[in-house]
């Protein structure tokens, strides 16, 4: 970030990085803007939110998503420079939300920008995590990731069911139906144990 303030690079971007503290078996995230951490573990050890879920059938809960940084509607904490202001227009990494979760071994780990959470909610993330692991492929993290890459495409450009982001919109007063079309990067990750000590795999 420095570097390129310096250079008088101009653009913008959101910005999140992960990591697993081996050992606290922590999952540690800093995350600055709208993109997302979401963490699904088995209902049988996800404590009140898989009995919830499993109450509705399901095999995975949501046991943490990271809370997103916006100014307001669909306007999100960002890094960046401008050849007008500079930094002015824009946060800093200083205001970065950062958080730690502990993390068991199962746990699927979603990471994801806007384009999939805007337009996929978190127990519907949940349940194509549930329909990779029923799969042939439920051994390859990219085909999970590849499949909720389609379900985000297919969902933004339908006009029939609100999305996460068009209900945030009625929520602020803007009309707006369907999905919203954007840019999706997921990565797809899983708590594996390796020589005692828990890794991402």
């Amino acid at each position: 970030w420095r570097r390129v303030t310096e250079s008088g690079v101009a653009g913008s971007c959101t910005a999140l990085v992960v990591t697993l503290r081996q050992q606290s078996n922590k999952l540690t995230y800093c995350s600055l803007g709208d993109c997302g951490v979401v963490v699904l573990r088995a209902t049988e050890l996800a404590g009140t939110a898989g009995m919830a879920a499993a109450r509705d059938g399901a095999r995975r809960a949501p046991v943490l998503v990271a809370a997103q940084q916006l100014r307001d509607f669909n306007l999100p904490y960002q890094l960046g420079w401008t050849n007008e202001g500079g930094t002015r227009p824009f946060e800093t990494p200083a205001q970065a939300n950062i958080g730690s979760f502990p993390v068991h071994v199962g746990d699927v780990v979603v990471i994801a920008t806007d384009g999939l959470f805007d337009n996929v909610a978190v127990d519907d993330v949940a349940e194509v995590c549930e329909a990779w692991e029923r799969g042939p492929d439920s051994d390859d993290r990219h085909a999970l990731a590849r499949s909720l890459c389609e379900r985000a495409r297919a969902l933004s450009l339908d006009d029939a069911v609100d999305s996460p982001f068009a209900l945030l919109a009625k929520e602020n007063d803007i009309m707006w139906g369907g999905g919203m079309p954007d840019d999706v990067t997921v990565v797809c990750l899983t708590v594996e144990a390796s020589g005692g000590e828990f890794r991402l795999g």
